[in-house]
C-alpha cells in the first residue's frame, strides 16, 4: 500500500490522493478490520486499494498504470459499506476532471467541505530557526513517548477529549515509515514537551507530509507552532526532501496564517462529494 501511494503521488493528481504518511497516520487509531481495506490485484500483484470508513467515506489509491481502473475500485468499495450507511462520500481534487466528471455522472454532489493543500518547495536552504527565549527545538527521543502522548492529548482536546493514548502512539511508532528525527518538538525551560510537528518522509517522491501539528494549550500564542514547523522544514531540507506539504486547513484561519507565514502557498483544493445510497 505504501509503495502504491508513493508511485501514485509521484505520477499526479489522479493517482496521488494518499501520501504514505496519510495511510500510516490513519492506521494509528484502530487495527483495521479486513473489510475496511480492499486490495485490487492483477496477476497476483496489488495495484490499488480502498480504505473504507464505517461512516461512509471511501478513499481510493491506484498505481499509475491502473488509473483507468479506479472507478471500478470505487464501485466495489461502495458495496462493502455497512448497511447502516445512508450516504457515500468521496474526495476529488479540482485538478482531477476525470474523477469529478465520474462523480457527477453517478449522482454525487459537492458537500461544501474541502481541504486546502499548502506546499513549500525546498529549492534552497531554509534559514536557521530561533525558538522563543528559553525553549529548545529538537527531535523526539524514545524515552519521551509517554510525554509525547500527553502533549498530543492536551493539544487536541480543545474541541473535546482526545483518544490519543500510549497504545495508539505505540502503533504509530511501529509504522514502517515512522522516523523519530521527523518528529520535531519544542521543549519548555522546565523540560515539558510544549509543541510538536510530525513529518512523514517519502523517499521516492522526496516529499514530507505534516501530520499532525499541535501545541499544549498553556503554551499557545508564543510562536511555538511556527517554530516546530520551521524546524521540520529545515530538517526535511537537510534530509534531501524536495517539498513539504500539509492539507485540511482551509476552515482553520489560524492554521492557514501559520503555514503561509512559514513560506507555504496553496497548491490544490480537495473537495468532498456525496450522494444518498
Amino acid at each position: 500500500m505504501l509503495a502504491i501511494s508513493s508511485a501514485g503521488r509521484a505520477f499526479g493528481p489522479e493517482c496521488g490522493y494518499m501520501h504514505p504518511g496519510d495511510i500510516q497516520w490513519s492506521f494509528r487509531e484502530v487495527v483495521q478490520p479486513p473489510e475496511r481495506v480492499q486490495l485490487w490485484e492483477r496477476g497476483g500483484r496489488a495495484v490499488g486499494f480502498t480504505i473504507i470508513d464505517p461512516t461512509g467515506y471511501v478513499a481510493a489509491q491506484v498505481a499509475p498504470a491502473e488509473r483507468s481502473s479506479r472507478f471500478a475500485l470505487l464501485d466495489s468499495a461502495e458495496g462493502a459499506l455497512p448497511a447502516t450507511v445512508r450516504e457515500v462520500e468521496l474526495s476529488a481534487y479540482d485538478s482531477d476532471p476525470d474523477l469529478r466528471s465520474w462523480l457527477r455522472e453517478y449522482g454525487y454532489k459537492a458537500t461544501g467541505s474541502s481541504s486546502l493543500e499548502l506546499v513549500l518547495e525546498l529549492s534552497r536552504e531554509p534559514s536557521p530557526v530561533t525558538p522563543p527565549a528559553g525553549f529548545m527545538l529538537r527531535q523526539l527521543e524514545a524515552a519521551e513517548d509517554e510525554a509525547y502522548a500527553a502533549l498530543h492529548r492536551d493539544a487536541w482536546s480543545t474541541w473535546g477529549p482526545s483518544s490519543y493514548t500510549s497504545e495508539v502512539h505505540g502503533r504509530l511508532v511501529g509504522m514502517p515509515g515512522f522516523r523519530r528525527d521527523f518528529i520535531r518538538v519544542a521543549v519548555a525551560p522546565d523540560g515539558t514537551l510544549a509543541a510538536s510537528c510530525n513529518g512523514w518522509f517519502d523517499p521516492l517522491t522526496k516529499t514530507v507530509l505534516i501530520e499532525p501539528l499541535g501545541t499544549r494549550q498553556r503554551f499557545r500564542r508564543l510562536g511555538l507552532g511556527r517554530s516546530v514547523v520551521l524546524d521540520l522544514v529545515r530538517h526535511s531540507w537537510e534530509s534531501g526532501a524536495l517539498a513539504i506539504f500539509v492539507r485540511g486547513v482551509d476552515v482553520n484561519e489560524a492554521a492557514v496564517a501559520l503555514y503561509t507565514s512559514s513560506g507555504f502557498s496553496a497548491a490544490q483544493v480537495l473537495r468532498e462529494y456525496g450522494r444518498p445510497r
